[in-house]
């Protein structure tokens, strides 16, 4: 596999034609060089104005795209007036989380060419530019630090256009401003957007987000980190993979997620922009909607961690339907009910929830592979209330987004005496959930953490299950 990154091109052309008429070169050469920069860096500093509700910067400091700090993408608030000002508000992880605002001096400058410059100190810009020891790491990065720009060459500017292209002067990293609407509160805004990237790209999550691109299909993860890591499916990520930075924002009232680069793989330009979608909890690319950004598949995960000796549960205390808390009600009742069989006390004995377990279990002081659902319980020692269960050999088969349950019997003697105890009693409960469910996630395709089963035969027996 070859790849190589480049950024999107955008040229600044100025085209100078001679024509034969004196008249028209008159008209040509009517205002000089300097005047038609001036007018130029006038437009787009009216143009930056405009914006009343201000702009949002994809901020790259750096090309290393293996350094987490200085190839990590940043959000940076920015509020232009035409009077020179400028207002700016950053909030992430090397602020510690709190705002760092600063309200100082722009210019759009001539230098072969229209330039941004924030040309009095910004504290945002500046914790990027200074060439000062980075605190947050390990090294000494004295003499250069982040080595991000202050400057950006303005090399594409559109009347009224979303977005403005801007490329860092002295790095020659291109970055974007992207408008935000009137009224818009930076602090609100990078929260949400905070908000979105947390609940799609869960940390530690382990499950994978699939990327279908040009036909192809990729496995990414470890999306929490502002990183992508990229690489083919069924393929080894070390070796067939490769880090993708990556920064959410939102605009037209849709979140954008939008890699720092374009990427060419096998000869094939891929999409460096998706937009989401509610409805379909999905993200599609913005040149080609063919091109997405998806969940992994939920029955899949499911299989795949109970095969890897995982659990799932519920609890007294969670979300399922009424159908499902009639058992849960008659457990609860006949657990609080029940007394020690040698001194006929109460001893206070409470129903927990269900665990649904595929893997190793000691049963009569052998270990022994079962598929099985736990009924859990808390019993009074010395210590304390300790956690218990009764164990009930069930068998499940996924296939097709569904999984059936199979109750075969209790595993041991314990949970045999248990099993029909009383009314509700855990063998009911089992016996009950026996059936086949749909699986789907309980909130994104992009959190697996709850999923939410759901009876084919009877659409009121639900209930969500946690990883």
């Amino acid at each position: 596999m070859t790849k190589r990154f480049f950024p999107v091109a955008f040229l600044l052309l100025t085209a100078l034609g001679f024509v034969g008429c004196s008249n028209e070169e008159e008209d040509l050469f009517d205002h000089s060089a300097a005047e038609r920069l001036n007018a130029i860096s006038n437009t787009y500093t009216q143009r930056l104005a405009d914006s009343k509700g201000g702009w949002v910067l994809e901020y790259y400091p750096y090309t290393n795209n293996e350094d987490m700090l200085t190839g990590g993408g940043y959000l940076i608030m920015n509020r232009f007036h035409d009077n020179g000002a400028v207002y700016t508000l950053m909030k992430n992880s090397l602020t510690n989380n709190k705002i760092m605002e600063d309200s100082t001096a722009f210019e759009v400058i001539t230098d072969m060419g229209p330039v941004l410059t924030y040309n009095t100190y910004n504290k945002n810009l500046g914790l990027f530019a200074d060439p000062t020891d980075i605190p947050s790491t390990d090294s000494d990065e004295s003499g250069k630090g982040f080595q991000g720009d202050y400057e950006f060459v303005m090399v594409d500017v559109p009347e009224n256009g979303d977005h403005i292209m801007l490329k860092g002067k002295k790095r020659g990293l291109y970055e974007r401003l992207s408008r935000v609407p009137e009224g818009t509160d930076f602090e609100e805004y990078l929260d949400d957007i905070e908000q979105f990237r947390t609940s799609h790209f869960v940390t530690d999550a382990p499950w994978e987000l699939v990327m279908n691109e040009g036909g192809t299909r990729y496995n990414m993860n470890w999306m929490y980190r502002g990183y992508a890591t990229v690489y083919p499916e069924g393929k080894d990520s070390v070796a067939y993979g490769w880090q993708e930075p990556f920064l959410v924002t939102k605009y037209n009232d849709k979140y954008h997620l939008r890699f720092k680069d374009t990427l060419m793989v096998d000869g094939h330009q891929m999409e460096q922009e998706f937009v989401y979608s509610v409805e379909d909890d999905k993200f599609y690319g913005v040149l080609n909607s063919e091109n997405t950004i998806e969940g992994y598949p939920s029955d899949q995960f499911f299989a795949l961690t109970l095969d890897n000796s995982h659990y799932w549960d519920t609890s007294v205390t969670g979300e399922y339907s009424d159908k499902l808390k009639d058992y849960f009600d008659k457990l609860v009742e006949g657990y609080a009910s029940m007394v020690d069989s040698k001194d006929k006390q109460k001893r206070h004995y409470s129903f927990v929830g269900i665990s649904l377990n595929k893997g190793t279990q000691k049963v009569d002081g052998q270990n022994v592979k079962v598929d099985c659902w736990n009924v859990v319980y808390k019993q009074p020692s010395k210590s304390g209330n300790a956690m218990a269960s009764f164990v009930f050999d069930t068998s499940f088969a996924e296939e097709g987004g569904k999984v059936t349950f199979t109750y075969r019997e209790p595993l041991d003697a314990a949970s045999g005496n248990m099993a029909t105890l009383f009314d509700g009693a855990p063998g009911n409960l089992i016996a009950f959930l026996s059936r086949t469910y749909f699986i789907s996630a309980a909130d994104s395709n992009f959190n697996l953490r709850r999923l939410k089963l759901v009876a084919e035969d009877d659409p009121e027996v639900w209930f969500i299950i946690n990883y």
